[in-house]
């Protein structure tokens, strides 16, 4: 027994030059596992597998044991490739964060210059003209607002 669908474009039904939908049968499918093997999908790894699996089944008890050993050697190598790739890794993490701290403390050097070379213009343009006058008069406002008792708040200001 087939099943019938009408056809549709766009979510509306097709009609015919009669004006009724058109419909179509389908044809139900079988299960896909019970054709032969020549007409079923086989992907490439299944085929490798297959091709394996031939030969293996030729091989004598020697070979066999031959191919094992093989086969852990290529194993032991891709392990350690792996464990030389993490140290590679984490030696260049340790690098950068290595250059990052020598950045820093190369930023910091040059800020405190910076900041030392700053106090000395302020105290050389101070010293400079009435600039030093102006600085004794500042120190002795200092001097008598510490010495200044403010009776309110119980402290100097």
């Amino acid at each position: 027994m087939s099943e019938w669908r009408t056809k549709t474009k766009n979510g509306k039904a097709v009609r015919g030059k009669d004006g009724k939908p058109i419909r179509f049968a389908i044809e139900p499918h079988g299960d896909k596992r019970n054709l032969p093997k020549a007409l079923r999908q086989v992907s490439l790894s299944e085929i490798t597998d297959a091709i394996q699996d031939r030969r293996r089944d030729k091989m004598t008890e020697d070979e066999l044991a031959e191919e094992e050993m093989l086969e852990e050697m290529v194993e032991a190598e891709m392990e350690q490739k792996g464990a030389l790739q993490k140290l590679k890794d984490s030696i260049e993490k340790v690098d950068r964060t290595l250059k990052k701290e020598k950045a820093r403390s190369e930023l910091r050097q040059a800020l405190e210059e910076a900041k030392d070379e700053r106090v000395l213009e302020e105290a050389s343009d101070i010293d400079e003209g009435y600039g030093a006058a102006w600085n004794a008069a500042l120190e002795k406002k200092r001097k008598e607002r510490q010495n200044d008792f403010n009776e309110l708040m119980g402290d100097a200001t």
